[in-house]
């Protein structure tokens, strides 16, 4: 009796397992075989401690979706108005794991990207200008935070006149905000102005210092490198499990 128990437990677990491998192909299939392992698990004592993984697995999985949703929805806005800027999937990427490398918090680095790739600079002007901002935090501190940055530089562009925490990284390297604003004021051209900007970043040696902070803290780069990375692939799991849930909630 305790090995034909046994053996149904077993083939419980098979089925629950190439259950989970065609969980992206809806919720109904899934929910039949666990109606059958159910079934199949009724009593025996392995089958009630195989029946309780199967429970907590399926809260998991319930968990899973929702912790992930925020960042899949962070990272949608971000797919959308990189389109928008002309971006493809492969330089957002690229630009999304430069920023978070140093910050750490995926709405930070999404909502900085968003800025700067809303300015429509090449990619690597691009790459130039999120190092500026890197090398302004390094300097800095939190003083200045990138996000806020970033932000600051797109509406100084946009609009012609010194902002907010640009405002800040101009004065306390010593350089003139009503000089800079006569610049911007010079031209109406929003890529002229991003020249400035640029300029104004590199005479102050802010890219380099990007540079410098990787190379100084190796191991917190590395550490967010690795949780962005998990970030990522725990979202694609969320999102494979997402008709489940729903199927689950219907």
């Amino acid at each position: 009796q305790s090995k034909t128990a046994f053996r149904q437990a077993a083939d419980a677990a098979d089925d629950f397992d190439n259950s989970m491998d065609d969980a992206g192909d809806g919720a109904g299939g899934l929910m039949d075989k666990l109606g059958s392992i159910k079934g199949s698990l009724v009593g025996g004592a392995i089958g009630g401690a195989i029946s309780g993984l199967v429970q907590s697995a399926v809260s998991g999985i319930k968990s899973l979706v929702e912790e992930t949703a925020e960042y899949q929805k962070i990272m949608g806005v971000l797919e959308v108005s990189s389109q928008k800027a002309g971006y493809t999937a492969e330089q957002t990427g690229q630009s999304y794991r430069q920023l978070y490398a140093i910050i750490g918090e995926d709405q930070a680095s999404a909502t900085a990207l968003a800025n700067l790739q809303a300015l429509g600079l090449s990619q690597s002007e691009l790459t130039t200008l999120i190092d500026g901002c890197i090398g302004a935090w390094a300097t800095y501190g939190d003083s200045i935070p990138i996000d806020s940055l970033a932000e600051a530089i797109n509406e100084t562009i946009k609009t012609g006149v010194v902002t907010s925490s640009f405002a800040d990284v101009l004065n306390w390297a010593g350089t003139s905000e009503d000089d800079f604003n006569k610049k911007l004021e010079a031209t109406k051209d929003p890529a002229e102005r991003a020249r400035l900007v640029l300029d104004e970043l590199a005479r102050q040696g802010l890219p380099q210092l990007a540079d410098a902070f990787r190379e100084a803290n190796p191991e917190v780069v590395a550490m967010n490198e690795a949780q962005a990375q998990m970030q990522d692939a725990m979202a694609g799991l969320g999102a494979a499990f997402a008709p489940v849930v729903a199927g689950v909630t219907e």
